[in-house]
């Protein structure tokens, strides 16, 4: 989104990435409100610009915390994310979670080859091969990216994590990782942790059954 701007007789433009939110976007829970701040937090204030992985159970709305940070980020450094997940399934659901956060982003699916309006946005989201597979044909394919966010973490390939992060990415300032479980392998773990941060748990499915935010199972 294209925002103008007027100063002293001269009109400029700058791109704010954010739009307002639509009447219909969900109100966060307390307990999301309370960990997108302690993870902005933690990302910002952070000395050694210790990158994490947050494991939230399914139901705990992972998507939408991220998505929160997203437009916290994109408002308050104007820098670019990039948005990565690795199912079609999770791509729809996060692309519908980004526009109801009011994000202006921008989409990169198999069909789309090249981005010549990318200076246009400050928010992509793409599909993990997607995205390999158009940094072998061009390294420079995104530029200038800042932040990147990696859904369901444990879902990737920790060996096309590293290399998408860590071999084409080493400019990047922040990582931050979502996930449900975390993978078994002992290999995926630490390739995992090495590409994007320690993982933190700190709310379980118990918590969120005994506070009202989960039914109970019953079988």
């Amino acid at each position: 989104m294209v925002q103008i701007l007027h100063y002293n007789d001269y009109t400029y433009m700058r791109i704010t990435g954010i739009k307002a939110r639509p009447e219909t976007a969900k109100q966060l829970y307390p307990y999301q409100e309370e960990y997108i701040k302690r993870i902005f937090q933690h990302l910002e204030e952070n000395e050694r610009r210790e990158n994490i992985i947050f494991q939230l159970p399914t139901g705990g709305g992972k998507t939408v915390i991220f998505s929160e940070i997203a437009r916290k980020y994109i408002e308050q450094n104007q820098k670019k994310i990039l948005i990565l997940t690795h199912r079609i399934e999770l791509l729809k659901q996060t692309a519908n979670a980004i526009e109801e956060a009011g994000i202006h982003c921008k989409l990169i699916t198999s069909e789309v080859d090249d981005i010549p309006d990318q200076e246009e946005f400050l928010c992509f989201l793409a599909m993990v091969e997607t995205l390999n597979n158009r940094l072998k044909e061009d390294e420079e394919y995104l530029q200038d990216i800042d932040f990147v966010i990696v859904d369901e973490a444990h879902g990737t390939k920790a060996e096309v994590i590293r290399k998408l992060i860590n071999d084409n990415g080493g400019h990047i300032v922040y990582r931050f990782g979502v996930t449900g479980t975390f993978p078994k392998p002992v290999v995926d773990q630490y390739a995992l942790k090495t590409s994007i941060g320690r993982i933190i748990k700190e709310i379980t499915a118990r918590w969120l059954i005994d506070n009202g935010y989960l039914s109970e199972v019953e079988i």
